[in-house]
This record gives C-alpha cells, structure tokens and sequence, in this order.
C-alpha cells in the first residue's frame, strides 16, 4: 500500500504542552493553557471536520478538554475505498492526581464518547 496524502493536521497536547510536568485537573491555568493551545493548533478552523462528542476548542465549551475525533476516507491500493477514525485523547485536562486512589485520566463524559467512538465500523482506528 502506498503512502496516503492528507493535508490536516490534528494535535493533542501532552503534559509539556498542557503547561506543567505531570499536570492534571487541578492546574490553575488549564483553561489558558487550552485556550493557547487550540489558537496555536487552529483547532475551530478544523471543526467542522472533527467529532468533539463534548470536548474540543469550543469556547461555549471551555470546561472540557480538546478530545475529538476524525474519519479520514481514502482509496487503498485496490481502489477500495478506506475509512481510518483518529481518536485523540485528552489525557490532562480531567486527570486526577497520581496520589488519588481510583483516580481516572478522564471523566465520565469522555469515558463514554471514548466507547462510543470504537464502536462504529470503521476499517481501522488509531488512538
């Protein structure tokens, strides 16, 4: 299979990017951080190619973090055509301290579109 062209670029932000080493929801500038980050990224100019499933760089949407989703549709090279789901997680934004017993990486919300996006048949998934 040959190499496929694809002009979008999609980010999501590690702990450096989020702003602090190990960083998690009880960083005091998340929301700047988030703010910064998806201006840098141009993430609304993307939104009507990604799934946000209630994250995403949405200002009316600014306590969840920039998790979303996007199928990408190509030919392979036997002129089948191709779905591919990139799943981007926000790892950061809803952590819970690395001390909390039980803690989570993400909130129920995201717990549930995160199912919900393996669901669906697509060809193949990267996450």
């Amino acid at each position: 299979m040959g190499c496929v062209r694809y002009d979008d670029v999609f980010a999501i932000w590690d702990d450096h990017d989020y702003g602090i080493n190990n960083g998690d929801s009880s960083y005091q500038y998340k929301l700047d951080s988030k703010q910064i980050f998806t201006q840098f990224w141009d993430q609304q100019k993307q939104s009507e190619k990604i799934s946000r499933g209630g994250g995403g760089g949405d200002d009316s949407d600014e306590e969840n973090g920039i998790w979303f989703s996007h199928t990408m549709e190509f030919t392979d090279g036997n002129g089948d055509i191709r779905f591919v789901k990139v799943v981007m997680v926000d790892m950061r934004f809803e952590k819970d301290d690395y001390k909390s017993e039980n803690g989570s990486f993400l909130n129920q919300n995201q717990w549930d579109w995160l199912e919900d996006e393996f669901i669906h048949n697509i060809d193949d998934k990267v996450f």
